[in-house]
């Protein structure tokens, strides 16, 4: 949901630059971008789980689409699991 939210606000803004203050449309091409980046990750698509041993290493493929964060703090708290993640690389 808090992915959600942040991303009416952010587009809420570009759509006003884009309307208002006569700003180019690239913004919104950027925005598409990072957010078909963001889901990726959110959605396990992107983006590797490594370490888990025993039952964790059993639900380590499951796992990270099921870890509420992205970027630093998805790192932060996989690393609290005592698991390592390697994102894929942009491109």
């Amino acid at each position: 949901m808090n992915v959600g939210l942040r991303e009416v606000r952010q587009l809420s803004e570009l759509a006003e630059a884009v309307l208002k203050r006569g700003a180019g449309e690239e913004g919104l091409a950027d925005y598409n971008r990072d957010r078909i980046g963001e889901w990726r990750g959110l959605l396990g698509l992107d983006g590797e789980l490594r370490g888990g041993e025993g039952w964790l290493g059993e639900v380590m493929p499951r796992l990270l689409p099921c870890i509420p964060a992205t970027g630093e703090t998805l790192a932060t708290l996989v690393g609290r699991l005592g698991l390592e993640w390697t994102a894929a690389p942009k491109g």
